[in-house]
């Protein structure tokens, strides 16, 4: 359900700004609208400059190879695209 949510949304958004890039090239030119599409990228790196929401900071290397947490029952979750979903509990790691 929320999968369709999100392809709605995409294809929604892909048509109105297909609309409003067409709309941009019958005012200007086609060359000009490839310039404005080859720099819209430069606006996700912006994304660097976004403050953080107030998520947890993940265990620094020397916390996690010492084996120690800051208290003996602090549980931290760390997501990674390559290990999946890892539980760190009180120096222990956990999958």
């Amino acid at each position: 359900m929320v999968a369709g949510l999100f392809f709605g949304l995409s294809f929604g958004m892909a048509g109105v700004g297909a609309a409003a890039l067409g709309r941009l090239a019958d005012a200007t030119s086609i060359d000009y609208v490839y310039q404005v599409c080859s720099s819209l990228p430069l606006i996700g790196l912006l994304t660097v400059l976004l403050p953080n929401l107030g998520r947890p900071v993940p265990p620094t290397r020397e916390r996690i190879q010492s084996g120690t947490l800051s208290t003996p029952g602090e549980e931290i979750r760390v997501t990674s695209p390559v290990a999946g979903s890892i539980t760190m509990r009180g120096g222990g790691i956990s999958r």
